[in-house]
């Protein structure tokens, strides 16, 4: 049988701490942060509640480091768009608002802030029609980046085959021989910064196709600031519509 007492709060180190302290038949005092971000203590009926404060307190670290990762993956989690109109959609790191304008026809227009687009009450058809729209301009962008980068690569005698594939464990590759680099389509959602560096990673590959020091001293020759750009690539709290 266990025994609940109503949840508590301690003051530590100027932060209020919630928690929930149960009594059952356990050896030990245990500590315990949930999946909702709510604290769990259970204790031997025997510990008192200077015990478990005491018990808390020698755990602080503990406490704080789980309650704070709670509250960074809280606010990570963006709800997807659901392609209606006033939803927010996500096109090289800037936030567009969907307007609904009948007159438009099959044209998408950004405008002020808003991606304009002609009604339609199938969800699927809106979210390709976007999405289709949304590739036509990043591969314009990685044209222009893979020209760019063909200048800083004078080793590179072909204009490589660009294409794009939804991808959720890398956001590019390289097949050296063919010539051909994909690239993932959820980088339409991602700063171009971002994207520059994507392309100029799998550039890199051309010349060491492997992820050895010899390449990243390449790619830190060709773009010194690769790091940041990729620190921005893997920190951005984007909900991708792909």
């Amino acid at each position: 049988m266990k025994t609940n007492t109503p949840n508590r709060v301690l003051d530590m180190n100027g932060r209020a701490i919630s928690y929930e302290w149960i009594r059952k038949q356990v050896k030990n005092i245990n500590l315990r942060v949930r999946s909702d971000g709510t604290v769990s203590v259970s204790s031997p009926y025997t510990v008192s509640e200077k015990q478990i404060e005491a018990f808390l307190t020698d755990h602080a670290n503990f406490l704080f480091r789980a309650l704070d990762t709670f509250e960074k993956q809280k606010k990570s989690e963006i709800a997807p768009p659901t392609f209606r109109e006033g939803d927010i959609i996500t096109l090289f790191g800037e936030e567009k608002r969907l307007r609904f304008l009948p007159v438009l026809g099959e044209k998408i227009v950004e405008k002020d802030g808003f991606l304009c687009v002609a009604p339609t009450h199938d969800e699927k058809k809106m979210k390709e029609k976007l999405q289709k729209y949304a590739q036509n301009r990043l591969l314009d962008h990685l044209t222009d980046f893979s020209e760019k980068a063909m200048k800083q690569f004078p080793e590179v005698k072909k204009f490589p085959e660009i294409r794009l594939r939804a991808m959720r464990a890398t956001w590019g590759n390289c097949r050296i021989k063919e010539g051909i680099l994909t690239f993932n389509s959820r980088l339409a959602s991602y700063p171009l910064p971002c994207i520059e560096y994507v392309v100029m990673h799998e550039f890199s590959h051309f010349l060491v196709p492997n992820h050895s020091e010899a390449f990243y001293a390449v790619l830190s020759q060709r773009m010194p600031d690769w790091k940041a750009r990729k620190a921005h690539l893997n920190t951005c709290q984007i909900q991708p519509f792909f």
